[in-house]
């Protein structure tokens, strides 16, 4: 007899139950949604922080680099590492690894000293004239590093996609790929800047990134 009484009052509970987990599926939905929308304005109003010409040498099937990157002061030196790199997605891009030389400091993305990258490689996936390459960039110390930050390279360039992305944005991206990829994370930014020299640690400062068309060599 008490059974049947409460079984409106269980089914109540339910009820509620079920709107609530529904309310909150709902309210992380629309921040996922919001959070996309950031990003995607974000990248709308960006500036080209890398630049420099990507040209296609078709008689000898070469790409050639001639890039130029702001860095803090001229104790930072392009390593002479590079990757070329094409998504399953197709999208096409290159990053390279560049550091302090002297103390190792950071570089804190506001510096006026230019920074000359060149470097070529053989065009081993058929990209074409007017094709566009996302150029990306690390401030690290080891090549075994940047290295295994390839597939971080990899999810960036399927994310943006051929959008010129900000350090903004690219902070939002940085957290998702750190909360998934606890063993590989790079420095989401931020907190980056620091004028203390500092020995011995591993920066993983990414820094906003251009997007380059691929030109024929004259």
């Amino acid at each position: 007899m008490k059974l049947r009484y409460l079984l409106p009052f269980y089914a109540l509970l339910i009820g509620i139950s079920f709107c609530c987990r529904k309310i909150s599926d709902e309210k992380e939905e629309a921040a996922k949604n919001e959070k996309q929308e950031a990003v995607k304005t974000m990248a709308a109003t960006s500036a080209q922080p890398i630049t420099g010409t990507l040209e296609l040498d078709e008689r000898s099937g070469t790409i050639y680099a001639d890039l130029y990157i702001n860095v803090p002061n001229a104790d930072f030196k392009y390593d002479e590492n590079f990757m070329p790199l094409q998504t399953s997605e197709k999208f096409k891009g290159v990053t390279f690894r560049y550091h302090d030389a002297v103390n190792n400091t950071r570089d804190d993305g506001n510096g006026s000293v230019p920074l000359h990258v060149t470097f070529n490689f053989k065009n081993t996936n058929k990209w074409v004239e007017n094709d566009s390459v996302r150029v990306m960039s690390l401030d690290e110390d080891t090549e075994a590093t940047f290295t295994a930050l390839k597939p971080y390279f990899e999810s960036r360039m399927d994310h943006f996609k051929n959008s010129v992305t900000t350090y903004s944005a690219l902070v939002l991206f940085n957290e998702d790929w750190n909360k998934l990829n606890p063993g590989n994370q790079v420095n989401p930014g931020g907190s980056a800047n620091s004028s203390t020299p500092q020995k011995n640690f591993t920066p993983r400062i990414t820094r906003d990134d251009s997007i380059l068309s691929l030109k024929l060599k004259k």
